[in-house]
């Protein structure tokens, strides 16, 4: 397993690949090779969407709007399980930068989803991370 910050096992994740789970499902449909069918989007890809958008070349508006996705598209035709701790608000305010909460972005990701009849999931684990 790799921590958010280094290395462990060799392997670096730098923090902007945090994103890589929800920028390619809300890409998906721009690409004609379709290798995912089934998405996880966990926590640090929703409390780091406004903390670390000045290194990673994501803009807030397109994170919010999911790329444009459901304005490309009626429907989403993958899996997603969508994961937080229901506990991670306050250890994570530092991130927020005046934006919506982890519990908020998941609650505005499951009206999305329910508004589009995505087949999703959601689990809040009564945890801090």
């Amino acid at each position: 397993m790799c921590n958010e910050n280094n290395e462990s096992r060799g392997v670096l994740i730098k923090k902007p690949q945090k994103f890589f789970a929800h920028n390619a499902l809300f890409k998906s449909d721009l690409y004609e090779n379709q290798p995912f069918g089934n998405y996880i989007i966990g926590s640090p890809a929703l409390w780091g969407l406004y903390n670390y958008n000045d290194n990673s070349n994501i803009s807030s508006d397109d994170v919010v709007n999911d790329y444009g996705y459901f304005d490309r598209n009626e429907q989403l035709d993958k899996s997603v399980f969508l994961c937080a701790g229901s506990l991670e608000d306050p250890d994570y305010a530092y991130n927020y930068n005046g934006h919506d909460t982890t519990l908020e972005v998941v609650a505005k990701l499951k009206e999305r989803f329910e508004a589009h009849g995505v087949d999703f999931t959601h689990k809040l684990y009564e945890s801090h991370h």
